[in-house]
């Protein structure tokens, strides 16, 4: 975490003096972005003392950020490979993943789910079988979409806040 608060000083002119002339809004900048990285990274070995207590709550809030990820990883690989064949598909599969779903994902499940609603929506089974494929590439945590959902650099969601 102490090397994430350095480099968002450091990547944002007058951050520092901004700091140094105790203006609030900047210590919420370098704030929000050193705890969004100990949501969106999972290395505890940066993990700071003083947040021990928190451990158990930074941990739910990890989890919901993969959910997140992954949710929006899929409804993303769906809006490009089926919403244009059949648009009512997007809000049917969007409602998988809204509030009050769980928040531990399985994603092969997840894959699996959204393809039966392609099916039941009329959606061809080549289509369908595209969009298997597609999802079933997205979800590992190599793949571009996947890393563009997860693992942008904290100081992109500070706009978010």
């Amino acid at each position: 975490m102490a090397e994430t608060v350095r480099q968002e000083v450091a990547s944002s002119a007058g951050l520092l003096q901004a700091l140094v002339d105790n203006h609030g809004p900047a210590f919420l900048h370098v704030h929000t972005a050193g705890m969004l990285a100990l949501v969106a990274d999972d290395l505890t070995e940066d993990f700071p003392e003083t947040l021990s207590f928190d451990a158990h709550r930074l941990g739910l809030l990890r989890a919901e950020f993969r959910y997140i990820c992954l949710a929006s990883t899929i409804l993303v690989t769906v809006s490009y490979t089926i919403s244009h064949r059949a648009p009512q598909v997007l809000s049917t599969v969007s409602g998988l993943f809204a509030a009050g779903a769980p928040r531990e994902l399985d994603a092969d499940k997840a894959v699996s789910d959204v393809c039966r609603v392609c099916e039941d929506a009329g959606v061809s089974m080549e289509s369908v079988e595209e969009l298997r494929r597609a999802l079933a590439q997205c979800i590992t945590p190599f793949d571009a979409v996947h890393r563009l959902m997860c693992a942008l650099p904290p100081s992109t969601f500070l706009f978010c806040v």
